[in-house]
């Protein structure tokens, strides 16, 4: 079996905490007389930086089968690097988002279903990318910043 020794450990937990987590927020807005609710959420954000401490860590071969040759899905260092991988992308998201993937056996499944959920739009739900947050007020998260 195949583990991380308490440096790297502490490294990558150190950064996946830092990172914002997967959020729906609720916005509201009393302009022109009348008040508008906008429920957000900060996918394509969170999609990107993700994606990118996955890369750093190397670990993104793990949710981009792409990336992937036959040899590296096989064996106890793959799975080893799954597990990884899952326990960072579970730990940055909210809580409220968590039961989404509570089925999930591997990262590329979890990545799956966020992204059937929440990609481009989907959810209905507006991204927080390009959304002006300036005109609203902040009602209520789902979540947290940085895991606490």
């Amino acid at each position: 079996m195949t583990t991380l020794n308490s440096a790297e450990s502490a490294s990558w937990e150190k950064l996946a905490l830092a990172l914002p987590k997967l959020d729906i927020t609720m916005y509201v807005s009393t302009t022109s007389g009348f008040v508008r609710q906008i429920t957000a959420i900060n996918y394509s954000a969170w999609k990107l930086r993700l994606r990118l401490f996955l890369q750093f860590e190397g670990l993104w071969s793990v949710v981009d089968p792409s990336n992937q040759n036959e040899k590296d899905r096989a064996g106890e260092l793959f799975e080893a690097r799954n597990k990884k991988a899952f326990l960072i992308l579970a730990l940055t998201i909210s809580d409220t988002l968590v039961g989404s993937i509570m089925e999930c056996n591997t990262a590329r499944q979890a990545w799956e279903v966020l992204e059937r959920q929440h990609g481009s739009g989907k959810s209905g739900i507006k991204d927080t990318a390009g959304f002006d947050s300036g005109k609203y007020v902040r009602l209520h998260s789902s979540g947290s910043v940085g895991g606490k």
